[in-house]
């Protein structure tokens, strides 16, 4: 990950490399605590072990684990059909109002179960909002919009050990809040409406840094579908690249320009900086000038002075996101393989995910006996321990990524996350609270073969 490779060191990096960068940007401060704020508001929100555990086992009882499968299912079908345009919108609109959008599609399952109640229409809001908010793609490692606001604010050269900063910043605040919200369950006695009350004052205040964010030039933007079509800028390779390298044999994005998929032409303007462009897509014209950037595909064009070309153009960019990647898997079988092993190892971690709160409940009969507060403390041991060292183990693993290949690497970390999902069958023989924290680990820990 970004976070392990820039926090572990690098070329000069570090922590204190980091601080420095963080104290002389300070719209990169702003930017890394309003992802962390999102994330302490949504996939890691206090409101998850304080309420949403015992609303679900009050209402759902015995099917917590099928309902939120399906609700877990729909919303991962809505980002796999969504979240590509949105991406494409967000690069094409001011960042700061991108960041707003997925603030509110993240924030909306809280907020509906503090208007509507913590009730069965609540939870069912709940429920719906989540799988809306699949389009923002939200995850524990941060969220794609607060990355490229991220890129947005920082320079080309320094935007490894920033995209760190993010991630770090992501953990540490998220864990920082969810503190608080243990304080706040403990100051109104377990109270469900203060704890979602809490939810809703972290997310106006990521509103309010996302609005005092200043982007330098205030068009500079990063687009991610010509990062896709020219590769990755050769400085600053990640792990994922040394893998990539070292299973096609060349660099990726290579292919995808000798292939010609998706080569826009375009023409530039008095205000565009041809250095910075040309090694990562990005977008420096003013925002009065829209007329200086045409695509061609074809014998037509695509110009955004009129809705139809600008249906056009999202059409074209849909289509070039499915087939560049599908005709760069149709040609290397190891990168098929590669793949496969991905999908092989997620899917004990989703299914673990889906029925690890429910677990974890039934092996101490906490469901049927309605003891809430018992509900709080099963699910707190049994999630957050991994949660809290997410950090160190993403910067142990980019340690030894610098020590050994990482492909080598990687064939060690596939039996590692074997061996961790495997882990919570123990309470199944023996049911003891301190072993909770211990098998809990095993959820979060196993995204570090991602």
């Amino acid at each position: 990950s970004a976070g392990s490779v820039a926090m572990e060191g690098g070329e000069g990096g570090g922590w204190r490399t980091a601080a420095q960068l963080l104290f002389r940007s300070p719209e990169l401060l702003k930017a890394v605590f309003a992802s962390g704020l999102l994330a302490a508001a949504t996939v890691m929100s206090p409101a998850t072990p304080l309420v949403l555990v015992e609303l679900r086992s009050e209402l759902w009882g015995d099917h917590m684990a099928d309902y939120m499968a399906l609700v877990n299912s729909a919303n991962g079908v809505v980002a796999m059909a969504f979240s590509g345009s949105f991406g494409r919108l967000g690069d094409r609109i001011d960042r700061r109002a991108a960041m707003v959008l997925v603030g509110v599609m993240g924030f909306m399952p809280s907020w509906a179960l503090l208007l509507i109640g913590q009730n069965s229409d609540g939870l069912a809001a709940w429920s719906v909002f989540t799988v809306v908010g699949g389009v923002a793609c939200i995850t524990v490692s941060g969220c794609p919009t607060c990355y490229a606001l991220v890129a947005d604010v920082i320079p080309p050269g320094e935007r490894e050990i920033a995209f760190g900063c993010c991630f770090a910043g992501v953990v540490l605040i998220a864990i920082s809040a969810n503190i608080g919200g243990l304080m706040v369950n403990a100051l109104y006695g377990g109270s469900h409406k203060a704890i979602l009350l809490y939810c809703f004052f972290i997310s106006m205040l990521f509103f309010a840094t996302v609005a005092f964010v200043r982007i330098p030039g205030q068009s500079k933007k990063v687009d991610t579908t010509d990062v896709l079509e020219e590769g990755a800028p050769e400085e600053g390779h990640s792990v994922a690249d040394d893998i990539a390298a070292t299973v096609i044999g060349h660099d990726p994005g290579a292919n995808l320009e000798a292939s010609g998929v998706g080569q826009p032409a375009v023409q530039s303007s008095p205000g565009t900086h041809p250095e910075l462009s040309d090694q990562h897509g990005i977008d420096r014209r003013g925002e009065g000038d829209t007329s200086s950037v045409s695509t061609t595909t074809g014998s037509g064009s695509c110009s955004s002075k009129n809705v139809g070309a600008g249906m056009c153009a999202f059409t074209r960019d849909a289509a070039r996101a499915i087939v560049a990647p599908a005709r760069l898997l149709s040609q290397h079988r190891s990168l098929r393989y590669l793949c496969a092993v991905a999908a092989l190892v997620s899917l004990p971690e989703i299914m673990l995910t889906d029925v690890s709160a429910q677990y974890a409940l039934n092996q101490f009969d906490l469901i049927a006996s309605h003891d809430g507060a018992r509900q709080k403390e099963v699910t707190l041991l049994f999630q957050w321990p991994g949660y809290a060292l997410l950090l160190p183990a993403f910067v142990l693993t980019g340690v030894v990524a610098k020590l050994v290949s990482s492909l080598r690497l990687l064939r060690w970390l596939v039996l590692l996350t074997g061996l961790m999902t495997s882990l919570p069958v123990l309470l199944r023989f023996l049911p003891r609270m301190w072993l909770v924290p211990v098998v809990g680990v095993s959820v979060p820990l196993a995204m570090i073969v991602f």
